[in-house]
C-alpha cells in the first residue's frame, strides 16, 4: 500500500512507503527534530520529506478529514439544505416587514416572486455542486491505534468553484428589501415633512432596524462568498454557524422590537385607555393628535381616508359638545351665584318691626 501525497509545486505525484510515511508522521506528531529521521533516508526521500512536511503536518493533525472522508458527501448535503431552510424562514420575516411598510399586494407579489426565484437558484446551485462530492482521493491509515487521513486537506472533499454563487441570491434579495424600505421612508419624509417624520416612531424604527439587520447579514454573506471562492472544505465551514444563527436572531429581534414600538406608540396594550379618551384631554391638540395618529397608521395599515375623516369629525363634535357643556355649566353656576347673592342681600337688609 502506498500513500499518494499531492504537492502544489510539483507536477508529478511521488509516493512513500508506509514505513517511510509512518517514520515522518511520528516525528511530526511528537515534535521531534526532523533531522534525526532524515539521516537514514535517501536523497530522493529527504527531498520529499522537506517538500511535503507542511502538507503532512496538516494531513495528520486534522482528524476531521477522516469524518469528511467517510461521511463528507452526506454531511455537506445535509448542512447545505438546512441552511437553505433557515434562509427561507428568515425571508418570511422580511416579507412581513415589507407588508407592514407598503400594505400593497403588488409589492408583496413582486418580492415574493423574486424570493422564490432566489431560492430556486440557491437550490439548483447546491444540488449541482454537491451532486459530485466524493472522497475518492482520500487515503486513510492506522497509526498508533488512531485512524488518520492523508491527502492534502484542501482537496479532501472538493466542491466546484461555482458553488460560491450560492450566496449571490441572498445578497440580492436582502439588498432589494432594504432599498424598498428606505424608499418608502424617504417618501414618508418628503410628504409629511420633518416634523411628522420625527413623530412617526414606527417608520423611523423600522428603517433603523432594517438597516442594522441588512448590514449584519450582508457582511456574513459577503464573507462566506469570499471564503467559498478562495478555499475548499473544511475551510468553507468557518462562518457557517454564524450564518445559520445571525440572520434568524436579528430577524426575530427586529420583528419583536417593531411590535414593541407599535404597541407603545398607539396604546393598544389591553388595560390601557383607548384613543378616544386621550384626544379630549386638550381641546386645542385634538386635530394634531388625530393627524399624527393616522399618519403613522397609514404606512402600516394603508390609506384610510374615509375612516380618518370620520374620526376627525367625531373628535371635533366631541370637543364642541364638551365646550357647550362647559359653557352651560359656567352659565348655570353664574345664575346660581347671582341668585344666592340676591338672597344674601335680602337677608342683610334691616327689618322694620
Amino acid at each position: 500500500m502506498s500513500f499518494q501525497i499531492l504537492s502544489a509545486n510539483a507536477t508529478t505525484t511521488p509516493s512513500l512507503s508506509p514505513a517511510e510515511l509512518t517514520l515522518i508522521a511520528i516525528a511530526i506528531e511528537n515534535d521531534l527534530a526532523p533531522t534525526r529521521y532524515i539521516q537514514g533516508l535517501t536523497l530522493q526521500q529527504e527531498t520529499l520529506f522537506g517538500e511535503y512536511l507542511l502538507i503532512l503536518t496538516e494531513c495528520f493533525h486534522i482528524d476531521l478529514m477522516y469524518f469528511l472522508a467517510m461521511y463528507g458527501s452526506q454531511w455537506l448535503q445535509f448542512e447545505g439544505w438546512i441552511g437553505f431552510v433557515f434562509f427561507a424562514a428568515v425571508q418570511v420575516i422580511s416579507q412581513l416587514r415589507l407588508w407592514a411598510v407598503y400594505r400593497r399586494t403588488d409589492v408583496l407579489i413582486i418580492m415574493g416572486v423574486i424570493m422564490l426565484l432566489g431560492l430556486l437558484a440557491m437550490g439548483l446551485i447546491e444540488g449541482l455542486g454537491y451532486r459530485g462530492v466524493a472522497a475518492d482521493n482520500v487515503t486513510t491509515t492506522l497509526l498508533n491505534g488512531v485512524i488518520h487521513t492523508c491527502g492534502p486537506a484542501t482537496k479532501t472533499v472538493a466542491l466546484p468553484r461555482y458553488v460560491a454563487l450560492f450566496w449571490v441570491p441572498p445578497i440580492i434579495i436582502e439588498t432589494l428589501s432594504v432599498i424598498l424600505v428606505v424608499y418608502k421612508a424617504l417618501n414618508h419624509y418628503r410628504n409629511g415633512g420633518a416634523k411628522e417624520w420625527a413623530g412617526s416612531r414606527f417608520m423611523y424604527s423600522i428603517v433603523r432596524y432594517s438597516i442594522i439587520y441588512f448590514v449584519g447579514v450582508l457582511a456574513v454573506y459577503i464573507a462566506n462568498f469570499i471564503i467559498w471562492v478562495q478555499f475548499q472544505v473544511p475551510r468553507l465551514e468557518l462562518l457557517i454557524p454564524l450564518t445559520f444563527s445571525l440572520p434568524c436572531v436579528m430577524g426575530n429581534r427586529m420583528l419583536l422590537d417593531l411590535r414593541a414600538v407599535f404597541y407603545a406608540d398607539h396604546n393598544l396594550v389591553p388595560g390601557q385607555n383607548d384613543f378616544n379618551m386621550q384626544v379630549v384631554r386638550q381641546d386645542t391638540q385634538v386635530t394634531v393628535q388625530a393627524e399624527n395618529f393616522y399618519s403613522e397608521f397609514d404606512s402600516f395599515f394603508g390609506e384610510g381616508k374615509s375612516t380618518k375623516n370620520q374620526l376627525l369629525s367625531d373628535c371635533t363634535m366631541m370637543v364642541q359638545t364638551e365646550t357647550m357643556v362647559k359653557t352651560e355649566s359656567m352659565a348655570l353656576d353664574g345664575d346660581i351665584e347671582k341668585q344666592l347673592s340676591t338672597e344674601i342681600s335680602t337677608l342683610n337688609e334691616p327689618t322694620d318691626f
